[in-house]
């Protein structure tokens, strides 16, 4: 694995989630991290994968949980980063795909080396946040606005 990148949405106050479920809805953002992630690798922990709709056509799944059982949206369960990180180790590219726990942990360990953020124009009630603390050791390479529609967003590729 050459590149482990982080992907989120986070709103003005880096909120990323409420109850289980994005706050928002955003139908750009939403094309925007499927293109990003088309035919490629994601990891996610269950509270993420169990808000998703259905399982994401087009990528490999790898749900994170101390609970091994099937889940309905991942391709394989693990019991750990290091366990799911090791099955990925021939990817190019995976992409680390939330919550909050999931994030601070890859960032705490070290294995982060991209960060695609949307940072949506707005505030809403949010229980979990994206840690932006840890931005501080990347730097912005490149950021597009996406001001039609609602909510206006922009993303920013860090490295």
């Amino acid at each position: 694995m050459k590149k482990v990148t982080v992907i989120a949405a986070a709103d003005l106050a880096s909120g990323i989630g409420h109850e289980g479920t994005i706050p928002w809805r955003c139908a750009r953002d939403l094309k925007h991290f499927k293109e990003t992630t088309q035919g490629k690798s994601l990891i996610m922990g269950r509270r993420t994968a169990d808000s998703l709709p259905f399982k994401l056509p087009g990528r490999k799944t790898y749900v994170l949980s101390r609970n091994l059982d099937d889940h309905p949206h991942a391709d394989k369960v693990c019991g750990s980063m290091l366990e799911a990180t090791s099955l990925l180790s021939d990817e190019e590219e995976i992409f680390i795909a939330g919550g909050e726990e999931i994030y601070r942990w890859a960032f705490d360990q070290k294995i982060v080396t991209d960060v695609v953020l949307s940072t949506i124009l707005g505030v809403w009630d949010c229980d979990k946040v994206f840690p932006m603390e840890y931005l501080k050791d990347f730097k912005a390479r490149y950021s597009k606005g996406f001001m039609a529609g609602s909510p206006s967003f922009v993303v920013t590729w860090f490295k």
